[in-house]
């Protein structure tokens, strides 16, 4: 007979304390940024953008995008990448 187990409680991270996301907000912006500008990326064009991710990565790829000279338009970001996201 196999004995279930109950969790004794349930932790929600609500602002990023129990598990840091910043590396993975930083690829998602990265690869949002590569994919709207058509090209890749070099570490020195993303440098500046080590303080710009939060949690939200749509902000941080807007910074990106317009930095470098891309045509932002959040609508569209958000259409394509909410498939894969939400």
């Amino acid at each position: 007979m196999e004995q279930k187990l109950k969790p004794l409680a349930i932790a929600f991270d609500i602002d990023d304390v129990l598990i840091d996301v910043t590396h993975s907000c930083r690829l998602a912006a990265k690869k949002t940024g590569e994919f709207f500008l058509g090209r890749v990326l070099l570490a020195q064009e993303l440098q500046d953008m080590l303080g710009l991710c939060t949690s939200n990565h749509y902000d941080a790829s807007e910074e990106i995008i317009r930095r470098n000279g891309g045509d932002f338009r959040k609508e569209a970001i958000i259409k394509k990448l909410g498939k894969a996201t939400g």
